[in-house]
């Protein structure tokens, strides 16, 4: 389920949302509760993420949660849709992060 809802909300946001703040948003991965009633949306936003960004973004998620919800449960059709909270993917920020310190190593040798 977690998947179906990875991928709806990718969908949704590349070509459902208006809203230009979440423009260029990545839906990374979503963690279900063992009730299924919450999901943890953690996603990216391409090109970088300021601090003035990601407020943005965070901003224009709130704004259209209701939207995707509502399309989402009509989409994977399930009993409840769980409630959405968005968190930034700092992962992938971090992977980046180690790999330029690698390669610094390895010129220095």
């Amino acid at each position: 389920m977690a998947e179906a809802l990875r991928e709806e909300l990718g969908r949704l946001l590349l070509l459902g949302v208006k809203d230009p703040r979440v423009h260029g948003v990545v839906v990374t991965a979503v963690k279900l509760t063992d009730d299924l009633r919450e999901a943890r949306v953690y996603f990216v936003v391409e090109g970088g993420a300021t601090d003035e960004r990601l407020a943005e973004v965070r901003e224009g998620l709130e704004k259209v949660k209701g939207f995707l919800r509502r399309e989402v449960g009509k989409a994977i059709r399930a009993r409840t849709t769980p409630d959405l909270h968005f968190h930034f993917d700092e992962s992938i920020a971090r992977g980046a992060h180690i790999e330029r310190l690698l390669d610094e190593i390895r010129r220095e040798r």
